[in-house]
């Protein structure tokens, strides 16, 4: 395609803004699933967390059972629930690292490409 572009006279720079621009698109559409996904996949992440948590503690009370004792006793814990909040300061960053990744992957991309000439590209097809 970066060939072709070129032969027909497009200028580099239009081509890697097109490419750039591909890029986004596709970017937004992860960005809005993963957006959407987040809060599900956060919750069941948490929940696990909290099982493991819970029962490393209770494995450590019985494990400790048999130890040296004091009078202190510690306080029951139990987690009752996990609340995830996705803030827009998360989203706001999650966005900007997929615009600099789209970014630079583009354009390492295109400096491979884009230094060679028309002929060279479509030669290397056949």
């Amino acid at each position: 395609e970066i060939g072709i572009l070129m032969a027909l006279g497009e200028s580099k720079k239009r081509i890697w803004m097109q490419f750039l621009v591909e890029a986004l698109l596709v970017g937004c559409i992860g960005f809005v699933l993963s957006m959407g996904a987040s809060p599900f996949l956060s919750k069941a992440t948490a929940s696990y967390l909290a099982r493991q948590t819970q029962e490393q503690a209770e494995e450590q009370e019985e494990a400790d059972a048999d130890s040296i004792t004091t009078d202190y006793v510690a306080p029951e814990l139990t987690i009752t629930g996990t609340e995830i909040v996705i803030t827009g300061k998360m989203v706001a960053a999650d966005a900007a690292v997929i615009v600099t990744l789209l970014f630079v992957s583009v354009s390492v991309a295109g400096i491979t490409i884009m230094r060679k000439k028309p002929k060279e590209i479509l030669s290397e097809m056949s």
